[in-house]
This record gives structure tokens, sequence and C-alpha cells, in this order.
């Protein structure tokens, strides 16, 4: 595990931490937590390694806990019309986060790399993009593109290496965004 910040967590916290606020209507980004990025590009949301939960484990008792409050908790997401994925780390992919956008959003979309839908399609998620490095997924607003990544995949012990992992570039008209997972 990394080093506490030197003024530990609570005083990370009083300096830096703040409230994510979604008002607005020009294209943004915000930090969530960890790995959790949420955009807004055309109107539209897209949330990127969603894992909102309080450990990062497949257990609700036991493996790392998390050391700074949410940026937003689920409860206070603008709609969501995409979560991507970039591999099935339990930092990265939380069922039970997973679970809860899909009760508040039943028409969500998710993209992923390959080898994550069926594991997606079994726990509920009714629209899933697989995708290979270099697929791009062409919307009217923007399109998402699937990068390679140096990382890896695993959430057993027996399927190490399973499913790809990948990296994820959101383009527009105006601009390009990389999200890479670490």
């Amino acid at each position: 595990m990394p080093r506490p910040p030197g003024e530990g967590y609570e005083g990370f916290i009083r300096q830096w931490w703040q409230k994510a606020d979604f008002s607005g209507q020009e294209d943004a980004v915000w930090w969530l937590g960890h790995a959790c990025l949420l955009l807004r590009v055309a109107g539209r949301h897209i949330l990127i390694d969603p894992a909102l939960g309080n450990r990062a484990s497949p257990l609700p008792f036991a493996g790392p806990v998390r050391k700074t409050p949410l940026a937003a908790s689920l409860a206070e997401l603008p709609a969501i019309d995409w979560v991507l994925y970039s591999h099935n780390h339990y930092d990265h992919l939380d069922r039970g986060t997973l679970r809860r956008l899909l009760k508040r959003f039943p028409a969500l979309r998710v993209a992923a790399p390959l080898g994550m839908g069926d594991w997606l399609r079994r726990h509920g998620v009714k629209h899933v993009d697989e995708c290979d490095w270099w697929d791009a997924l062409t919307l009217t607003e923007f399109s998402l593109h699937c990068t390679p990544a140096r990382h890896w995949s695993m959430r057993t012990l027996w399927d190490r290496n399973q499913s790809l992992w990948c990296g994820w570039v959101v383009s527009t008209s105006q601009w390009r965004f990389l999200n890479h997972p670490g």
C-alpha cells in the first residue's frame, strides 16, 4: 500500500477534498475517486471505472477500505448514459456499484474490453459493447476508442488474463480525452 499523505488522510481531506459540482452545460471532467471519472460530453454523461463502494474486494467485510470520501455518491450523479470499463479488477469493476447503477439507470450502455461481456450480462447489463484494442464506437456526439494498455486482468484465481484490458479515448470534433488504467 502507498504511504499516507504527510499530514494523514484527515489533513489531505481538509486541504484537497471537495464535493463535485455538476452544474453547467459545457463539456467537463470530474475525478470521483481512485480511477473513477465522470465526463460530460455534448450533454451526455460517461462514467469510467466506477467503483463507488467502501472496499475494493469481492467481500463486503475484507479488502482495502476507501481512505477519502467520494466526490459524489451514486445518488448525486447526473443521468449516466455510458459506463466504460478498462479491466476487471475490483477497484475498477465493482459489482455493488454496477447493481446500483443499473437500478437507477436501467437503459445504461456499457463498453468494456473483450472477455468482459458475459460477466456484465450475467450481472444485468442489457446493452454491452465489447471492444478489442483499436475498435471504435462512433456515436452522433462523440466516439469511444478502445486503446492498448500495459496492464492485466483477474477477478479470481482461475481467470488471470482471460479478458482484455484497455484505455479509452473519448473524442469529439473539438477535443480528445485519454483515460488509461492504473
